[in-house]
Protein backbone atom coordinates (compact mmCIF):
# COMPACT_ATOMS: atom_id res chain seq x y z
CA UNK A 1 0.00 0.00 0.00
CA UNK A 2 2.74 2.28 0.99
CA UNK A 3 4.32 2.03 -2.60
CA UNK A 4 1.32 2.52 -4.14
CA UNK A 5 0.69 5.69 -2.26
CA UNK A 6 4.39 6.71 -3.00
CA UNK A 7 4.38 6.50 -6.85
CA UNK A 8 0.43 8.02 -7.04
CA UNK A 9 1.59 11.17 -5.34
CA UNK A 10 4.93 11.51 -7.06
CA UNK A 11 3.85 10.31 -10.67
CA UNK A 12 0.11 10.12 -10.53
CA UNK A 13 -0.96 13.38 -9.28
CA UNK A 14 1.34 15.30 -11.38
CA UNK A 15 -0.21 13.83 -14.40
CA UNK A 16 -3.98 14.62 -13.32
CA UNK A 17 -3.27 17.72 -12.16
CA UNK A 18 -2.01 18.58 -15.46
CA UNK A 19 -5.23 17.44 -17.32
CA UNK A 20 -7.54 19.59 -14.64
CA UNK A 21 -5.64 22.67 -15.71
CA UNK A 22 -6.14 21.96 -19.21
CA UNK A 23 -9.78 21.61 -18.41
CA UNK A 24 -9.74 24.60 -16.25
CA UNK A 25 -7.92 26.98 -19.24
CA UNK A 26 -10.33 25.75 -21.39
CA UNK A 27 -13.57 26.69 -19.45
CA UNK A 28 -12.82 28.76 -16.84
CA UNK A 29 -14.83 29.41 -13.95
CA UNK A 30 -14.61 30.72 -10.37
CA UNK A 31 -16.31 27.32 -9.30
CA UNK A 32 -13.44 25.76 -11.28
CA UNK A 33 -10.69 26.96 -9.26
CA UNK A 34 -12.79 26.71 -5.72
CA UNK A 35 -12.92 22.85 -6.40
CA UNK A 36 -9.38 22.67 -7.90
CA UNK A 37 -8.08 24.17 -3.94
CA UNK A 38 -10.53 21.86 -2.18
CA UNK A 39 -8.99 18.57 -3.82
CA UNK A 40 -5.87 19.92 -2.97
CA UNK A 41 -6.85 20.70 0.27
CA UNK A 42 -8.05 16.69 0.42
CA UNK A 43 -5.48 14.73 -1.29
CA UNK A 44 -2.66 16.68 0.74
CA UNK A 45 -4.40 16.02 4.13
CA UNK A 46 -4.12 12.41 2.90
CA UNK A 47 -0.42 12.21 2.16
CA UNK A 48 -0.09 14.32 5.72
CA UNK A 49 -2.23 11.25 7.36
CA UNK A 50 -0.15 9.01 5.30
CA UNK A 51 2.73 10.65 7.01
CA UNK A 52 2.37 11.09 10.55
CA UNK A 53 0.64 7.08 9.74
CA UNK A 54 4.48 6.10 9.14
CA UNK A 55 6.13 7.73 11.42
CA UNK A 56 8.16 10.57 8.80
CA UNK A 57 9.83 12.76 11.56
CA UNK A 58 10.63 16.79 10.98
CA UNK A 59 13.73 15.83 12.82
CA UNK A 60 16.90 15.12 10.34
CA UNK A 61 17.95 11.52 10.92
CA UNK A 62 20.61 10.06 8.24
CA UNK A 63 23.65 10.80 9.85
CA UNK A 64 26.58 13.40 9.96
CA UNK A 65 26.41 16.56 7.94
CA UNK A 66 29.48 18.24 6.30
CA UNK A 67 29.75 21.73 7.44
CA UNK A 68 31.10 22.38 4.03
CA UNK A 69 27.64 22.06 2.56
CA UNK A 70 26.89 25.38 4.21
CA UNK A 71 28.22 26.75 0.73
CA UNK A 72 26.10 25.91 -1.33
CA UNK A 73 23.38 26.23 1.05
CA UNK A 74 24.22 29.56 1.41
CA UNK A 75 24.03 30.51 -1.95
CA UNK A 76 20.71 29.05 -2.48
CA UNK A 77 18.89 30.46 0.69
CA UNK A 78 20.71 33.86 -0.90
CA UNK A 79 19.40 33.73 -4.42
CA UNK A 80 15.77 32.25 -3.26
CA UNK A 81 15.35 35.42 -0.57
CA UNK A 82 16.67 38.14 -3.33
CA UNK A 83 14.08 36.61 -6.15
CA UNK A 84 11.34 36.92 -3.63
CA UNK A 85 12.51 40.78 -2.33
CA UNK A 86 12.44 41.81 -6.03
CA UNK A 87 8.96 40.80 -6.35
CA UNK A 88 7.75 42.52 -3.49
CA UNK A 89 9.68 45.10 -4.15
CA UNK A 90 8.43 46.01 -8.11
CA UNK A 91 4.94 45.01 -6.95
CA UNK A 92 4.55 47.30 -4.34
CA UNK A 93 7.25 50.19 -5.64
CA UNK A 94 7.41 49.73 -9.56
CA UNK A 95 3.53 50.65 -10.96
CA UNK A 96 5.10 48.99 -14.71
CA UNK A 97 6.29 46.17 -13.23
CA UNK A 98 2.83 45.64 -11.07
CA UNK A 99 0.93 46.04 -15.02
CA UNK A 100 3.03 43.47 -16.08
CA UNK A 101 2.64 40.99 -13.32
CA UNK A 102 -0.86 42.00 -13.51
CA UNK A 103 -1.82 40.83 -17.09
CA UNK A 104 0.90 37.50 -16.41
CA UNK A 105 -2.00 36.59 -13.41
CA UNK A 106 -4.81 37.86 -15.84
CA UNK A 107 -3.77 35.20 -18.42
CA UNK A 108 -3.24 32.68 -15.98
CA UNK A 109 -6.41 33.71 -14.04
CA UNK A 110 -8.27 30.11 -15.18
CA UNK A 111 -6.27 29.26 -12.15
CA UNK A 112 -4.82 31.86 -9.99
CA UNK A 113 -7.13 33.51 -7.31
CA UNK A 114 -8.87 36.31 -8.42
CA UNK A 115 -11.28 37.18 -5.36
CA UNK A 116 -10.83 37.51 -1.72
CA UNK A 117 -12.55 33.90 -1.14
CA UNK A 118 -10.47 32.22 -3.62
CA UNK A 119 -7.19 34.46 -2.31
CA UNK A 120 -7.88 33.05 1.23
CA UNK A 121 -8.35 30.03 0.09
CA UNK A 122 -4.83 29.91 -1.53
CA UNK A 123 -3.05 30.64 1.11
CA UNK A 124 -4.41 27.77 2.85
CA UNK A 125 -3.23 25.55 -0.18
CA UNK A 126 0.09 27.33 0.51
CA UNK A 127 0.10 26.18 3.98
CA UNK A 128 -1.05 22.75 3.89
CA UNK A 129 1.79 22.13 0.61
CA UNK A 130 4.04 23.89 2.35
CA UNK A 131 3.96 21.36 5.10
CA UNK A 132 2.99 18.06 3.18
CA UNK A 133 5.35 18.73 0.81
CA UNK A 134 8.71 18.96 2.87
CA UNK A 135 7.59 16.12 5.46
CA UNK A 136 6.99 14.08 2.31
CA UNK A 137 9.65 14.54 -0.25
CA UNK A 138 12.60 15.72 2.18
CA UNK A 139 12.07 13.48 5.45
CA UNK A 140 10.06 10.25 3.83
CA UNK A 141 10.99 10.37 0.23
CA UNK A 142 14.68 9.98 0.57
CA UNK A 143 14.43 7.73 3.76
CA UNK A 144 11.74 5.64 1.22
CA UNK A 145 14.33 5.25 -1.75
CA UNK A 146 16.95 4.43 0.23
CA UNK A 147 15.03 1.39 1.75
CA UNK A 148 14.65 0.78 -1.67
CA UNK A 149 18.55 0.41 -2.28
CA UNK A 150 19.42 3.26 -3.76
CA UNK A 151 23.18 4.86 -2.41
CA UNK A 152 22.07 8.49 -0.27
CA UNK A 153 22.85 11.12 -3.06
CA UNK A 154 21.43 8.72 -5.70
CA UNK A 155 18.16 9.06 -3.72
CA UNK A 156 18.74 12.76 -3.20
CA UNK A 157 18.97 13.22 -6.74
CA UNK A 158 15.97 11.00 -7.49
CA UNK A 159 14.30 13.61 -4.96
CA UNK A 160 15.23 16.62 -6.86
CA UNK A 161 13.84 15.05 -10.02
CA UNK A 162 10.33 13.99 -8.72
CA UNK A 163 9.88 16.93 -6.65
CA UNK A 164 10.83 19.09 -9.92
CA UNK A 165 8.31 16.99 -12.27
CA UNK A 166 5.18 17.11 -9.87
CA UNK A 167 5.19 20.76 -11.40
CA UNK A 168 5.23 19.92 -15.00
CA UNK A 169 1.88 21.01 -14.96
CA UNK A 170 3.22 24.85 -14.47
CA UNK A 171 5.70 24.42 -17.10
CA UNK A 172 9.78 23.79 -17.55
CA UNK A 173 10.54 26.65 -15.92
CA UNK A 174 8.50 25.20 -12.69
CA UNK A 175 10.06 22.04 -12.65
CA UNK A 176 13.98 23.34 -12.78
CA UNK A 177 12.77 26.12 -9.96
CA UNK A 178 10.98 23.17 -8.02
CA UNK A 179 14.26 21.16 -8.86
CA UNK A 180 16.59 23.39 -7.34
CA UNK A 181 14.33 25.04 -4.51
CA UNK A 182 13.97 20.98 -3.56
CA UNK A 183 17.55 21.17 -3.00
CA UNK A 184 18.05 24.10 -0.81
CA UNK A 185 15.10 22.77 0.67
CA UNK A 186 16.25 19.48 1.92
CA UNK A 187 20.21 21.05 2.70
CA UNK A 188 18.31 23.64 5.13
CA UNK A 189 17.06 20.07 6.47
CA UNK A 190 20.00 18.74 6.40
CA UNK A 191 22.00 21.26 8.45
CA UNK A 192 19.46 22.64 10.52
CA UNK A 193 18.21 19.18 11.82
CA UNK A 194 14.79 20.80 11.37
CA UNK A 195 12.21 20.85 8.71
CA UNK A 196 11.02 24.41 10.13
CA UNK A 197 12.73 26.61 8.41
CA UNK A 198 11.91 24.45 4.89
CA UNK A 199 8.33 24.58 5.53
CA UNK A 200 8.28 28.56 6.39
CA UNK A 201 10.46 29.10 3.43
CA UNK A 202 7.88 26.83 1.10
CA UNK A 203 5.22 28.65 2.33
CA UNK A 204 6.30 31.82 2.15
CA UNK A 205 7.32 31.10 -1.46
CA UNK A 206 3.90 29.55 -2.74
CA UNK A 207 1.62 32.13 -0.45
CA UNK A 208 3.18 35.04 -2.71
CA UNK A 209 0.59 34.31 -5.51
CA UNK A 210 -1.63 34.82 -3.31
CA UNK A 211 -0.55 37.89 -1.89
CA UNK A 212 0.56 39.31 -5.25
CA UNK A 213 -2.97 38.73 -6.37
CA UNK A 214 -4.10 40.87 -3.09
CA UNK A 215 -1.89 43.61 -4.05
CA UNK A 216 -3.24 43.53 -7.29
CA UNK A 217 -6.63 43.12 -6.94
CA UNK A 218 -6.16 46.36 -3.87
CA UNK A 219 -4.78 48.45 -6.19
CA UNK A 220 -7.28 48.50 -9.24
CA UNK A 221 -4.91 48.88 -11.95
CA UNK A 222 -5.51 45.61 -14.32
CA UNK A 223 -8.49 43.67 -12.84
CA UNK A 224 -7.97 40.33 -12.72
CA UNK A 225 -12.10 39.55 -12.94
Amino acid sequence: MAHLIVWSYCLGIPVISNAMLKRMKAHPSDKGKVRAYSVNYVINALILAFAFFNGVQFEYSSGKVSPWLWIPAAGLLIHFVGDIALDVYGVLRRPEFRRQVAEVYRERSYIQPTTRRQISMFYGVAIIVGIVEELFYRSYLPTYLQELGLPYWTAVITMMLLFGLGHFPQGWGAVVRSGVNGLMYLLLFALTGSLLLPIILHIFYDARIAWTSSIILKQKEAPLT
